[in-house]
């Protein structure tokens, strides 16, 4: 013990034991049969170096082992913190029984083995017996058959002759089920055929498992974990393929039994995982776990992946993705704090601009300063207009546009969004009509955000409409849904471009109905905060005879009271 601690209290205790101590390790040894024998390992400079104790003194001891060889020995399994009990060989080459743990105060292992031979040799004796007697059982039926045995063939015989019909449609029946028995065995060769075709032809990497361990591998298997020859990954754990652990944290011995277990269990498991080629190289693998029947025992088809490049796509595209995710956040939380910036030279350019029209101080001259004062006012209100609209469309973007809920009453809103469109609907003799649900009390919402998204859709529905024209407006709650419906005769929206209709900035050179003055944002803007109040608006139209919008808006769902609380 000397190799394994300098412990001085440890050694001398070992040095010298009590009578009690020695009683208690002599019916130890005395357990293990004539053969048993404990070994004991530790890894000393990348080497298993073995130590041997028990009934076996004076034994040679092996070689040391390389640390890093996957020969799956219980010994080797326990310096890793796996605890093993498994058939193997040991250092002579003789058949036995083994049991591993690990000591981790000693950071060593401890093995226990027994010759299979002593194991068998009572089994063995106990087989011999039950044979004579088996036997002796075949003898005496064949001396009962000599005395009897003939009486009863000739009245077999009779009563064939008797029934002679019924025997030969017996014998067809006969007939038919060996024939069937016979194409059942074909169909099944033929299948068994096809599956070692497959297993063997394919790129994937494939096993068959019993117990938890190897018993076949197929040829891609070689090239996907840099092996020399199928041996090697004969009777060998899969976690032996496996780094000591997974990226979750997971020990992969652990988690391998757990997903042989789940596969054996629901006869199916898929899942990722993180193998170890020979040659120490990790890589991610997607594998298949399936039930299958193996000369009458349940085990298991395993088939590996290698998904190293999917994943390097994969982790790629996630990044670009979040890259762009970030710019966008960025350009809509630029635009959002720039609104002070961008609109106050614009509104002194409107005031100024609105006073010089006015001609406040005293006439300006000529009349081309008037129609160009005109210009300038018309200019920056549509500039002011387009800003708004961007930054509207960037602030709700970047979740920088709060928007207070309030009690508000409904025929009042539509009343207020209807007279901001009405001079609009006034100049082309476009009649507007209401349709308001009476009763209906003050309902908790975002009234800015709602009135925004009527503004929006009651000024489309007036400014692609016909002369003389109607826009009828309805509205009504339901189930704690607030529904509003816009419809106009208008020239409608040709059914090639009302799925871009909601995108930002769908211009006239894509439809004939947008040839108009816009940013082409406003029903995308309306979209954006409908979806923010976690409603919906469905758009309806046909080219040359209007358009049909209709939006629905939760007003008491769980979320919003959880706000109003």
């Amino acid at each position: 013990l000397r190799e394994f601690t300098s412990d001085e209290n440890i050694l001398q205790q070992v040095s010298n034991p009590s009578s009690e101590r020695l009683l208690e390790r002599q019916l130890l040894l005395d357990t293990y049969g004539k053969s048993g024998r404990i070994i004991a390992a530790k890894i000393i400079d990348g080497e298993i170096h073995y130590f041997h104790f028990g009934n076996s003194n004076g034994r040679i001891l092996p070689k040391p082992s390389p640390a890093s060889n996957a020969d799956g020995s219980p010994i080797r399994s326990a310096l890793f913190g796996v605890p093993i009990i498994a058939q193997t060989v040991d250092d002579k080459g003789e058949d036995i029984l083994a049991a591993s743990h690990p000591v981790n105060s000693l950071s060593i292992a401890l093995a226990a083995g027994v010759d299979l031979s002593e194991i068998r040799d009572p089994y063995i004796r106990y087989g011999l017996f039950t044979l004579l007697v088996a036997l002796a059982a075949i003898i005496g039926s064949c001396l009962i058959y000599r005395k009897y045995g003939a009486t009863y063939i000739d009245y077999l015989v009779d009563d064939l002759i008797a029934h002679k019909e019924d025997a030969k449609v017996s014998r067809k029946e006969l007939v038919d089920v060996k024939s069937k028995h016979a194409k059942t065995e074909a169909k099944l060769e033929e299948s068994e055929n096809k599956y070692k075709s497959i297993f063997e032809s394919s790129e994937d990497s494939m096993w068959l498992m019993l117990d938890g361990k190897f018993i076949h591998s197929n040829k891609a298997a070689l090239k996907t974990f840099n092996a020399e020859s199928i041996d090697d990954f004969i009777n060998i754990h899969p976690s032996m393929l496996s780094p000591l652990q997974q990226p979750d944290g997971s020990n992969s011995y652990l988690a391998a039994e757990n997903r042989m277990e789940q596969a054996v269990k629901n006869g199916y498991s898929r899942f990722i995982w993180m193998h170890k080629r020979f040659n120490g190289e990790e890589f991610p693998a997607e594998v298949t776990l399936t039930r299958i029947n193996v000369d009458g025992r349940v085990g298991i088809h395993a088939m590996v992946r290698d998904i190293t490049e999917k994943k390097i796509i994969e982790d790629n595209l996630q990044e670009a993705l979040k890259e762009a995710e970030r710019a966008n956040v960025a350009k809509s939380e630029f635009l959002a704090s720039m609104s002070h910036e961008f609109r106050t030279p614009l509104n002194a350019i409107l005031g100024f601009s609105q006073m010089l029209k006015a001609q406040y101080f005293g006439p300006l001259g000529s009349d081309k300063y008037y129609e160009y004062v005109s210009d300038i006012h018309s200019s920056g209100a549509h500039l002011l207009d387009l800003i708004n609209d961007i930054l509207d469309i960037s602030a709700i973007e970047a979740g920088a546009n709060p928007m207070e809920k309030a009690y508000f009453n409904l025929y009042e809103l539509v009343e207020e969004c209807v007279a901001i469109v009405d001079p609009s609907a006034e100049e082309n003799n476009i009649k507007i009509l209401l349709d308001i649900q009476k009763g209906i009390p003050q309902i908790y919402a975002h009234r800015r955000g709602i009135k925004q998204v009527l503004v929006n859709i009651l000024a489309n529905a007036v400014k692609y409409n016909h002369t003389e024209g109607e826009v009828l407006v309805k509205s009504h709650v339901t189930n704690d849904v607030l529904t509003i419906l816009v419809k106009d005769t208008g020239i409608g929206i040709d059914k090639e471009f009302l799925p871009r209709i909601l995108e930002p900035f769908s211009r006239a050179d894509e439809n004939s109905h947008m040839a108009q003055e816009g940013t082409g944002l406003g029903l995308s803007i309306c979209q954006k905060l409908v979806d923010s109040y976690n409603g919906s608006m469905d758009i309806e139209s046909t080219f040359g005879i209007g358009t049909t919008v209709t939006v629905k808006i939760p007003i008491q769902s769980e979320n919003l009271m959880r706000d109003v609380g």
